[in-house]
């Protein structure tokens, strides 16, 4: 029996056509955290190192 493609931008694992170097760095890049997420992170930080420590942190009120 012949193995036939019905699309031949595809490969055997389906993802072949979907996937190229210029699309792989794209996602890479958006991927990446930016300022803002980094410091949303450093902020919470305090917080869940005293919750797994079995302590709690009174947060700050909202300004």
């Amino acid at each position: 029996m012949v193995d036939r493609h019905l699309d031949p931008g595809f490969g055997r694992d389906g993802l072949s056509g979907l996937l190229n170097p210029s699309r792989a760095v794209r996602a890479r890049d958006v991927s990446r955290p930016g300022p803002a997420d980094r410091a949303a992170a450093e902020a919470a930080l305090p917080r869940l190192l005293a919750r797994a420590a079995g302590r709690r942190v009174q947060s700050s009120p909202s300004p």
